[in-house]
Parts: C-alpha cells; structure tokens; sequence
C-alpha cells in the first residue's frame, strides 16, 4: 500500500515552513517503507534523516523537483546501499587479517592496533626491527 498517495498535497509558503511541513509529512511513511526495505528501522531513520539533512541543505533545487520525496528516498537509498558495501568490505577485512598467522611477538608495551599492524605487514615489521630507537625524551640529531 502506498502511503504517499493518501497525504495531502503541500503548500509552500517561506522557504523554512515548506520544508517543515515537507518533513513532517514524509518521514514516517519514508523511515517505514526504507525499515521493510532494509529489515532495520534504526538504520532506515538514520539513513533518512541523512536525506532530509541534505535535502535541507539543497532545498531551493529540490523543492522545484517534480517529486521532492523521491529525491529524499534515493539519496536514502544510496546512503542504506553505501553502509552495507562498508561493512561488507570492513567484515571480508576481518576475516582476511583473522586468517594471518603471526610470525612476529606481540609487544605488551604498544596498543592492539599498532601490533595488528606490525604482524600484519611483514615489510614494515622489519623496517621497525631495524630502525634506531631512542628511549629519552632528547631528539637523536641535535644542532
């Protein structure tokens, strides 16, 4: 069932006031067709809420577009599309760097993501092991 086709059409009168009424009118019936789209209304309203920021910030062009929502429901779209693509390129990450072995012994004294590097890239582990180290304070090269 199309929700949109139920609402009243808008009147347009100060630039902040059409874009409120705009708001007011489209976000539910966007946030709940975007949450059965996407399974997770959490995600589907930050997604549109995205969408109205940008539209806000675009309002002059896109309240002279023949379909202003449709507008707001396609950047939505590319934004819920841009999150899934992240997190499937962070997850297929994780699982090549779970399937490094480490060759290199984990240093208590540096953090978790600064060892993950070192046993990660060989080329800089070595790079490291051979550089000088300085334990004060005092730059090595002084004038």
């Amino acid at each position: 069932m199309n929700h949109e086709t139920q609402l009243p059409p808008l009147e347009f009168d100060a630039p902040n006031d059409d874009f409120d009424a705009f708001f007011l009118a489209r976000y539910d019936s966007l946030t709940r067709s975007l949450a059965a789209a996407f399974g997770d209304r959490e995600i589907a309203a930050e997604a549109v809420q995205e969408a109205f920021v940008r539209a806000y910030t675009r309002w002059r062009r896109v309240r002279r577009l023949d379909n202003p929502t449709a507008w707001v429901r396609r950047v939505a779209i590319n934004l819920l599309r841009d999150q899934h693509r992240r997190h499937g390129r962070r997850d297929r990450a994780i699982e090549r760097l779970a399937a490094v072995t480490p060759t290199h012994t984990l240093d208590p004294d540096r953090t978790t993501d600064t060892n993950l590097f070192v046993v990660t890239f060989p080329a800089f582990r070595e790079r490291t092991a051979r550089a000088p180290r300085s334990t004060s304070c005092t730059p090595i090269f002084e004038k």
